[in-house]
């Protein structure tokens, strides 16, 4: 394995570790940032264990969902950076559910091209980076290839389980969808890569932190993570924001959209 993904690794895991320490504790604070969102110790933490590692190893900047956002102009001349959510999912994390992940991609151009995954309550790694395959590792054992399966006759089918919606479900009219299954998180895309769903549709906002290290992930399996206009979802706009996408382990299912009509 390369070193320089090696050594990230191991800074993901210790950030989840540092998160695990809070975990259902009764002495978490939450405090709430401005767009009313929470923010807790754990966060904070995990947070300087990552960024601090990843500016002094590559020297490329990072942004992060708990770091001042950079301007635009600075922003845009940037060729290589590293996107990081050190807590995905922190509203699960407060509830004391275990499907919280951490989150770190890096991004060449507009586009993912490595990517991890960390969902420390099931200490399961899962990461990719471009040309090399994706890969996930339980409990620290050996990494194990994702492929993925044949395409099955019924479809599972992953919603928001924080922004559930029935326009979410409408993009998926057509398909044969058997199951709908709410999840938190950016382990979303996790359980498209592993073949444990199958589609992933978003109609609400979500940032790119959000989303970075899953499309790497799913885009190594062969599946494709696409905005609501069909096109591959990009990196580095200038509000950051993504407006809706569907994450697919089939390229050739086709979403529903109005203008289909």
């Amino acid at each position: 394995m390369d070193i320089a993904l090696q050594q990230i690794i191991e800074t993901v895991y210790e950030a989840g570790a540092v998160i695990m320490h809070y975990f259902r504790s009764v002495h978490l604070q939450v405090e709430q940032k401005k767009d009313e969102s929470p923010l807790t110790i754990a966060d904070r933490e995990a947070n300087s264990i990552l960024t601090h590692m990843l500016e002094r190893y590559s020297g490329h900047p990072v942004v992060s969902e708990e770091n001042a956002m950079l301007p635009y102009e600075e922003r845009c001349r940037w060729h290589k950076f590293w996107l990081v959510d050190p807590l995905d999912g922190t509203k699960s994390f407060i509830r004391g559910e275990e499907t919280f992940t951490v989150n770190v991609a890096l991004i060449k151009g507009q586009l993912p091209v490595m990517g991890l995954l960390y969902a420390p309550a099931y200490d399961t790694l899962y990461y990719a980076v471009q040309g090399q395959g994706a890969f996930r590792v339980q409990q620290r054992g050996q990494a194990q290839p994702l492929k993925r399966p044949p395409m099955p006759p019924y479809l599972t089918a992953l919603i928001s389980k924080s922004h559930r919606g029935n326009q979410d479900k409408e993009l998926l009219r057509g398909l044969p969808v058997k199951h709908f299954v709410p999840l938190s998180s950016a382990l979303k895309f996790a359980r498209v890569a592993e073949g444990k769903a199958h589609i992933y549709v978003r109609t609400g906002p979500t940032m790119e932190w959000d989303t970075a290290a899953g499309q790497a992930i799913v885009e190594e399996v062969g599946g494709v993570v696409l905005d609501l206009q069909g096109n591959p979802l990009i990196y580095n706009k200038k509000e950051m924001r993504n407006d809706g996408f569907v994450c697919k382990l089939y390229p050739e299912l086709q979403t529903y959209s109005p203008a289909k009509k």
